[in-house]
């Protein structure tokens, strides 16, 4: 179990630095063998490990292909990711690492979003593309794996944790009567709602793009139990 954590925000003031320690700080019980941070003017990334497979510091994240124009924050396991590895060695990749996290970026980078249609596993990740200029994100086929995310007014804000999520100041707590009333009703939350206005869960076998050049954020399924 690891810790993710990210933001994209239109207010420039904001002390970027601090809010992401914030939140990637309330995510401490996830990981407790490392910590990293990313910030550049567009995307803030931030990831708590819980070494399972290449427990080399080589694996740290976020992870950056070695252009620096991918850039990866993950939680989860990909069970398939040596014969997945194996595939993109034919295609030319060359690995540095051991591990899964290196093989689902590679992956990403050559299949895009089709990517996964391969991966096998427990996950839920957001890749920088700074090359499309946008936040891809996703969540496994059965959830077991959480991500929670709120937009509103072009900011994006993502976490594996609700509490870490909403100690970004940028989020309005307001109460959503509607998710109230069907939590009563249904005795859960709905559709991916939350107890919050504009925050969500992202649902199992969903994907989200967040557009960084027109701040729009689309959402699909990608996978459907038959």
């Amino acid at each position: 179990m690891c810790g993710i954590a990210g933001f994209s925000i239109t207010n420039k003031t904001y002390n970027h630095k601090v809010i992401l320690e914030k939140m990637n700080d309330k995510l401490s019980h996830r990981g407790p063998d490392g910590q990293g941070f990313f910030h550049d003017h567009q995307v803030s990334l931030a990831h708590k490990r819980l070494a399972i497979i290449d427990l080399n510091p080589r694996s740290d994240q976020p992870f950056f292909d070695i252009t620096k124009n991918y850039i990866l924050v993950f939680n989860g396991e990909i069970y398939n990711y040596l014969e997945l590895k194996d595939e993109l060695v034919k295609e030319g990749f060359v690995f540095n690492t051991a591990g899964d996290t290196e093989v689902l970026l590679n992956a990403y980078i050559f299949w895009g979003k089709e990517m996964l249609h391969k991966i096998k596993g427990m996950f839920s990740f957001a890749i920088y593309d700074k090359k499309k200029s946008i936040v891809f994100c996703a969540r496994d086929h059965f959830g077991q794996k959480p991500f929670f995310y709120y937009y509103e007014n072009g900011n994006f804000i993502f976490s594996s944790e609700l509490r870490s999520l909403i100690s970004n100041p940028a989020i309005k707590k307001i109460i959503c009567k509607n998710s109230i009333i069907e939590y009563l009703h249904y005795d859960s939350f709905v559709n991916g709602k939350t107890p919050l206005e504009n925050c969500y869960k992202l649902q199992p076998s969903e994907y989200l793009i967040f557009d960084l050049r027109d701040r729009k954020l689309t959402k699909e399924k990608y996978w459907l139990l038959n």
